[in-house]
C-alpha cells in the first residue's frame, strides 16, 4: 500500500473545513427560524415560505403580483407579519420618534436604493421605491402605503427594468400617478428611462436620456403647474455634464445642458420656489477642486448664469437643495479640508513638496440659506452636536466624519437634514450610520440615528414630506461586520435590505440663523503643474513586443460588494 504523505492530510483536512463552512453558511443563508405555519383570521393554518424561499413563489401563493395592496383582515397580517423589522441584532435601539420601521425585503434578494415618494394633496400615501438583485439580474421594485390599512401592500416589479440597473428616483405628479425613473444598462451604456403607474395600470416606458453615452442620478421635482422637472448627470463630451428637462402634460421638452465647464460635473439637485422657478445645484470640477454651483430655469425656458454656492480651496461636493415657505434657498453639502485627494500616496509626499490630504482624513456637513442677497447659516455647527469616532485599525479621529446630506421640509415648514456618519465596531470593523436633526429657534437638534442603518458609505437615505407634520423615510441597511473585516456572515453583509418608517419630529418650526462668513482658506497647491503631470501620464505609451501600453491609475482596493 502507497504510503499517504504530509499533502494527503492536508487536503483532507482543507476539504472537511470547506464543507462545514459552506455547510453553516447555507444554513445562515436559508435561516430556517423563518419556517413556520401561519394562521389566518379564519384559523386555517398554512406554511408561510416568505421570505426565504423565491419571491416569485411567494408571490404565486398570495396573488402579491395585484396593481393595489390588499384590504382583507387575513392579507393584512400577513403584511404586518413578514415586514416587521428582523435583523441579527439592533445596534441602536429605535428612537420612540420613528414611527412604525418597516422592513421592505426579504432575506433571498439583496435589496438597496431605496426612494420614497409621497403625494403632494394626501401626503399620508406614499409609494417606496428600491432596487432588488438576485445574484443574477437587477429588479426594480414598488410598493403602496394604504393608509387605511396602516400598512405597506406587496411589492410589485417595474415592467421592462430588468438586467443591470442604477439608483432609482419616485415622485407622484398632480394626477396622484407614481412615476418611476431610473437608469438601465442596454449594450454597456446606462440609459435613463421613465414610466407613469396610476394604481391599477403601468403607462409607456419613455427614454428620458438621448445622450449616446450613459445618463444617470435622475432627481425630481413637481412645479405647482403639474409639471415634471428632471436633472441628471450625462455623459457626451467625454465628461460629465448636467443635464435637465421638463415634461408639461403628455410631451418632454427639449433636453438642456446647464453645465457649461469642461471638467466633470457631478450629482445635481433641484428645487422650486413658489414662482415655479426651478434651482438647480451641483458640484463642479471646474477650478481643480471640487466647488458647488447653482443655476436657475425660469417658467420660459430662460436660463439663469452658473453661480459659486461654495467655490473656497476646500473640498465643497455632494450638494441638497430645499426651499421653504418665505423663497429661501437651504443648501447643504460635503465639505473635506484642503489639498483634499492630492498628491497622496504610499511614497508621497516627498520632501519639500506640500502634502495632500486622504479621501476621508476629514469630512463634515455645511448649510447655507440663500435670502435673496443674503447669505446665512446655522449658528452652531453639526459637528458640535456628534460624538468623534475612532477609525477602525487607524489612529484616532479629534472631529466626526459625516457626510452625503440629505434636506427636506416636513408640512409644517420645518426642516430636516439626514447625513451619514462613519462608526467603528470593535478594532477592524468600519461602518456608517445614517442620522436626522431638525432645525428649530435653538438650532439643530441632536442628531438621532435611524434605527437598521448600518453599512457601505452610498447606502444614504431618502425623505418625504409625510401626514401631520411627520416625513417619510426609506434607507437601505447591509448590516455590519461584527467581528472583522475578513470573514463575515452572509446575514451580516450579504444579506441587504430596504426600510420604510415615518419621523415626527416633536418640535416647534423656527431657525437660528447667523450672516455666513466664507472661511480662509489659503490656496497653496500648483494647479497647472498638476494638470501638467496628469497630461503627461495620460499621454504616456510604452511599446512592447508590437504592443501599446498606457499607464491607468485608480481605485482598486475596496472591501465592499463592487470591488474591483
Amino acid at each position: 500500500m502507497k504510503e499517504r504523505g504530509f499533502r494527503f492530510y492536508v487536503v483532507r483536512v482543507a476539504w472537511v473545513i470547506l464543507v462545514i463552512y459552506a455547510s453553516t453558511m447555507v444554513y445562515l443563508r436559508v435561516d430556517w427560524r423563518d419556517w413556520r405555519p401561519w394562521v389566518g383570521a379564519d384559523g386555517v393554518a398554512f406554511d408561510v415560505v416568505w421570505p426565504t424561499t423565491r419571491p416569485d413563489d411567494a408571490i404565486a401563493q398570495f396573488e402579491l403580483g395585484r396593481a393595489i395592496g390588499t384590504s382583507s383582515i387575513r392579507e393584512k397580517e400577513f403584511l404586518n407579519w413578514f415586514s416587521t423589522p428582523y435583523d441579527p441584532a439592533a445596534p441602536v435601539e429605535a428612537d420612540p420618534r420613528f414611527v412604525d420601521p418597516v422592513r421592505m425585503s426579504e432575506d433571498s434578494y439583496s435589496d438597496d436604493f431605496p426612494v420614497i415618494a409621497s403625494d403632494p394633496a394626501r401626503p399620508e400615501s406614499a409609494w417606496a421605491v428600491w432596487i432588488s438583485f438576485n445574484g443574477l439580474h437587477d429588479q426594480l421594485r414598488v410598493a403602496r402605503y394604504h393608509h387605511e390599512l396602516g400598512a405597506f401592500g406587496v411589492w410589485n416589479p417595474v415592467p421592462t427594468a430588468r438586467g443591470d440597473l442604477w439608483r432609482p428616483a419616485a415622485i407622484i405628479d398632480g394626477e396622484g400617478r407614481l412615476w418611476v425613473f431610473w437608469s438601465q444598462q442596454e449594450d454597456g451604456n446606462f440609459d435613463l428611462f421613465a414610466r407613469p403607474f396610476d394604481g391599477e395600470a403601468w403607462g409607456p416606458l419613455e427614454r428620458v436620456g438621448t445622450g449616446v453615452n450613459s445618463d444617470l442620478d435622475p432627481r425630481l421635482a413637481l412645479g405647482s403647474d403639474g409639471a415634471l422637472h428632471v436633472v441628471w448627470q450625462s455623459f457626451r463630451r467625454g465628461t460629465s455634464d448636467i443635464f435637465y428637462r421638463v415634461r408639461r402634460g403628455d410631451a418632454w421638452g427639449e433636453e438642456v445642458r446647464l453645465s457649461e465647464s469642461e471638467a466633470n460635473d457631478w450629482e445635481p439637485a433641484l428645487a422650486l420656489d413658489s414662482e415655479d422657478v426651478v434651482h438647480v445645484v451641483w458640484d463642479t470640477y471646474d477650478r481643480n477642486v471640487y466647488d458647488v454651483v447653482t443655476r436657475t430655469v425660469a417658467v420660459s425656458g430662460a436660463l439663469g448664469a452658473v453661480t459659486e454656492v461654495a467655490a473656497t480651496a476646500r473640498l465643497e461636493a455632494r450638494p441638497s437643495i430645499v426651499i421653504d415657505g418665505q423663497d429661501r434657498r437651504w443648501i447643504a453639502y460635503d465639505v473635506g479640508p484642503t489639498r483634499w485627494a492630492k498628491g497622496w500616496g504610499w511614497r508621497l509626499p516627498r520632501e519639500g513638496e506640500p502634502a495632500g490630504t486622504r479621501i476621508y482624513d476629514e469630512r463634515e456637513v455645511e448649510v447655507v440659506v440663500i435670502d435673496g442677497a443674503d447669505i446665512k447659516t446655522p449658528a452652531r455647527r453639526l459637528s458640535a452636536l456628534l460624538d468623534p469616532q475612532p477609525r477602525a485599525n487607524q489612529i484616532k479621529h479629534d472631529k466626526p466624519i459625516f457626510n452625503e446630506p440629505e434636506l427636506v421640509i416636513d408640512g409644517v415648514g420645518r426642516v430636516h437634514l439626514l447625513f451619514r456618519k462613519l462608526e467603528t465596531q470593535g478594532f477592524f470593523s468600519q461602518y456608517w450610520r445614517e442620522y436626522l436633526t431638525t432645525m428649530t429657534s435653538d438650532g439643530w437638534t441632536k442628531p438621532v440615528a435611524v434605527p437598521y442603518s448600518e453599512g457601505r458609505l452610498s447606502m444614504t437615505a431618502s425623505a418625504a414630506a409625510g401626514p401631520e407634520g411627520q416625513i417619510w423615510l426609506a434607507w437601505p441597511r447591509d448590516n455590519f461586520p461584527s467581528a472583522s473585516t475578513f470573514v463575515d456572515f452572509p446575514e451580516e453583509t450579504l444579506i441587504e435590505n430596504v426600510y420604510t418608517a415615518r419621523f415626527a419630529a416633536e418640535v416647534i418650526a423656527g431657525d437660528d440663523l447667523i450672516p455666513f462668513e466664507v472661511p480662509a482658506t489659503g490656496e497653496d497647491w500648483d494647479h497647472a503643474a498638476e494638470l501638467s503631470a496628469l497630461n503627461r501620464i495620460r499621454k504616456y505609451r510604452a511599446d512592447v513586443d508590437g504592443e501599446s501600453y498606457r499607464i491607468l491609475r485608480g481605485d482598486v482596493h475596496r472591501h465592499t460588494e463592487f470591488s474591483t
